[in-house]
């Protein structure tokens, strides 16, 4: 008998009791099965792997999407010299045919000159001067603007100061029939009263060619046939402002935009028509940026030519600074904009000209402005993400518009005033 049958007997009743009378505690001795250890696998020999399958060429899409906001720079043109005047604060269009036409202030001066490329040969001159007892009674001529109709006609605006001396104290507003000539064939004194304290700009509503507003402070407008004739007043309220005021008109659904530059008194406010009366809106808070209430500092605005509900804001508030109306809301809390560029500005010694904007062929658009005493110019999308800034050339007092077919048109001051065209890639 071996020692596991003897353990059996003297210690286990076969009832799976322990005798303890018998044998001293411990664990009962558990039987397992055997276990079956099947034959080792012997290993076949290898496969030999077949040549490779080549890939053919993948498929082209016959319709491929297209990102709208992709932005690679631009192709940048040969620098053109407009003329040998040193302006200050530019505007430029382009008309249906192609030609350009600027008129630039030079600070707060009485004169105000015009530039012209007709049929690619660039010419300038005086467009207006102000003189005491003059056509035009007014110290300063300044903060010009120009805007372009699909008849080839040019439409012209500017404030009138009568600080120094004059009577006008408003607006000027031109229109000229055959832009290759430049001869205003209307003059309109838009009287202080008539728009309240006068700083704005004329804004054409592109279906509407026979006529044109004019907006001014707090965001009341005025309509003007091409004959100079008052035709009725209207506002699109923006507060109880001072002078820091500018508008358009967007391309679709003729809406009228504004805005204001802040003070002590309220933050710098947005409005637009399609509001129905509403009140303002705040786009940059007053707190959060005190340096708005310095007169100098002049909000701009752009528009969208793919959403007329849509506006583009900038302004120097102690560098650059955007936010943008989507249609419904502002992008960008009212406390803490976009910043661009912290050590932007407009140029040195350039005030009262904020950022400038131009839209970019199917949505967007694009803001420029001065850091380093370079040029930058910067594509800013319709979710108000902003692609990385474009260095474009020395220079100040940058402005810019857009042709029908999305070429940038860019005019700047750099020893007199210079043009180059930029083709957004």
């Amino acid at each position: 008998m071996n020692i596991l049958d003897l353990l059996k007997k003297e210690c286990w009743d076969g009832t799976q009791t322990w005798l303890w009378s018998n044998c001293p505690p411990q664990t009962p001795v558990v039987e397992y099965p055997p276990i079956n250890i099947p034959d080792p696998v012997v290993p076949t020999d290898p496969v030999v792997p077949t040549d490779p399958v080549v890939p053919t060429d993948p498929a082209v899409p016959t319709n491929p999407v297209i990102d709208i906001y992709a932005f690679k720079g631009f192709d940048i043109g040969i620098q053109e010299t407009c003329g040998l005047y040193s302006g200050t604060r530019p505007s430029i269009s382009v008309g249906t045919n192609g030609n350009l036409y600027m008129v630039v202030d030079q600070g707060t001066s009485n004169t105000l000159w015009y530039f012209t490329k007709i049929s690619g040969k660039w010419s300038s001159g005086i467009f207006a001067r102000g003189e005491k007892n003059g056509q035009y009674s007014a110290s300063r001529l300044y903060m010009p603007h120009v805007e372009t109709d699909s008849k080839g006609r040019v439409w012209i605006s500017t404030k009138f100061g009568c600080k120094e001396y004059g009577t006008m104290l408003g607006q000027g507003l031109w229109m000229i029939a055959d832009g290759t000539r430049f001869t205003p064939t209307m003059f309109r004194w838009v009287k202080d009263t008539e728009t309240h304290k006068g700083n704005g700009n004329v804004m054409l509503d592109l279906p509407d060619l026979d006529h044109a507003w004019i907006m001014a402070t707090q965001g009341r407008l005025a309509y003007f046939d091409t004959k100079g004739n008052l035709l009725k007043k209207g506002s699109i309220s923006l507060g109880d402002s001072g002078e820091k005021i500018r508008g358009l008109i967007s391309r679709i659904n003729g809406i009228q935009h504004g805005v204001m530059g802040g003070y002590s008194g309220q933050s710098s406010s947005y409005n637009n028509s399609s509001r129905s009366g509403q009140k303002p809106i705040v786009w940059a808070d007053y707190k959060t940026y005190p340096i708005q209430g310095n007169d100098m500092a002049h909000p701009s605005i752009g528009m969208d030519w793919t959403n007329p509900n849509m506006a583009y804001i900038a302004a120097d508030y102690d560098g650059i600074k955007i936010n943008v109306w989507n249609g419904y809301a502002f992008t960008y809390p009212t406390n803490a904009l976009k910043s661009l560029d912290t050590a932007g500005s407009m140029g040195p010694g350039v005030d009262r000209f904020g950022p400038q904007w131009t839209p970019r062929k199917g949505g967007g658009a694009f803001v420029a402005w001065v850091s380093s005493k370079r040029i930058k110019i910067a594509f800013v999308r319709k979710n108000g993400t902003v692609a990385p800034a474009t260095d474009i050339c020395d220079g100040a007092s940058p402005s810019m518009c857009t042709g029908e077919d999305g070429t940038i048109h860019l005019v700047y001051n750099l020893g007199g005033m210079k043009y180059r065209k930029l083709i957004v890639k």
